[in-house]
């Protein structure tokens, strides 16, 4: 049967998602001619419908009733002839679609590999061949142009804040190596608004460009690929989207761990503190005061930036 016409159930949150998208672009390269529909959340929908590869991207909601739920699979049937469930969901087996992610899912989609590699793992045996299309997000004239007016090339972008306290790399430790790192290269803060306060003893430092709460999600896209020349971050979504775009990483890890998350890139290294034993613990608390970020000595990491050949 002829592929004429893909659905992609996308994970829930950014950051998994950016780590899908190595699997969308073997996808598109197995399936240059189909027309590709994104299943999304309201925290991923505005980033999918900025994707070249994505004819449409319709909104799922779990809160919805039952009877919304059944209303939405009723208007994705009879149209797909693959479906790839990134989410392990039943919705490939109640549109009844013959060429479909697996439902029960062996060992090798859960062993201790890269996150990105599980997705890839997951959709290789539909894949007519591997080869690559690199995907692309799209920005209007307007956008580039407000962030081409910045002059941010060659800049280091800094985003080592998080939603989990323990992946933040402290305050202080930040502040040292930003006002060593400072002093030969131009430093680009990226982050959410809520991250405001956490950046705010490093902002006023020379060479500083704070763009923190400034920036959606393909904002930052623009950013890296057009004006990185390294991305220092925690275990963030911003550190997908880095390996994603092969941009040279010094990564910092604590509680999650780096052979699951870590960076991809072909040029990147990754601190974390050696000396930690409950790491990675993926706890959401921490009875140590975050001694695995506290341990990341700032020296070693502008040793880290430097070591890099930047």
């Amino acid at each position: 049967m002829r592929v004429h016409r893909i659905l992609i159930n996308f994970p829930t949150n950014i950051g998994d998602t950016i780590l899908a998208l190595p699997s969308l672009d073997l996808i598109k390269g197995s399936y240059p001619q189909a027309k590709i529909t994104a299943i999304a959340t309201s925290n991923t929908q505005d980033f999918l419908k900025r994707h070249y590869f994505l004819d449409e991207v319709v909104l799922y909601n779990k809160q919805w009733p039952l009877r919304e739920k059944i209303r939405f699979c009723l208007s994705l049937k009879n149209k797909y002839q693959l479906i790839v469930d990134f989410k392990n969901s039943l919705l490939p087996i109640i549109l009844g679609v013959k060429r479909r992610t697996p439902f029960i899912r062996r060992k090798r989609f859960f062993s201790k590999i890269h996150s990105k590699d599980r997705y890839i793992n997951l959709v290789a045996h539909l894949l007519k061949e591997k080869r690559v299309k690199k995907g692309e997000f799209f920005l209007e004239e307007g956008e580039k142009k407000k962030w081409d007016s910045l002059e941010l090339n060659k800049a280091i972008f800094v985003a080592t804040s998080s939603r989990s306290s323990l992946k933040v790399y402290p305050q202080e430790n930040l502040r040292e190596v930003i006002a060593s790192l400072s002093k030969k290269f131009l430093i680009v803060l990226i982050g959410e608004k809520e991250e405001k306060d956490y950046y705010q003893g490093v902002s006023l430092f020379n060479n500083i460009i704070n763009l923190v709460g400034q920036t959606t999600i393909f904002d930052i896209y623009y950013l890296l690929k057009k004006f990185a020349l390294l991305l220092l971050s925690v275990d963030t979504s911003i550190l997908h989207l880095g390996s994603y775009l092969n941009v040279p990483i010094v990564a910092l890890f604590g509680p999650t761990s780096h052979f699951q998350f870590g960076p991809w890139s072909d040029k990147s290294l990754v601190l974390f503190n050696k000396e930690i034993k409950c790491r990675p613990c993926e706890l959401s608390t921490c009875k140590f005061n975050y001694e695995c970020m506290r341990g990341i000595n700032p020296q070693d990491v502008v040793k880290a930036v430097l070591e890099l050949g930047i």
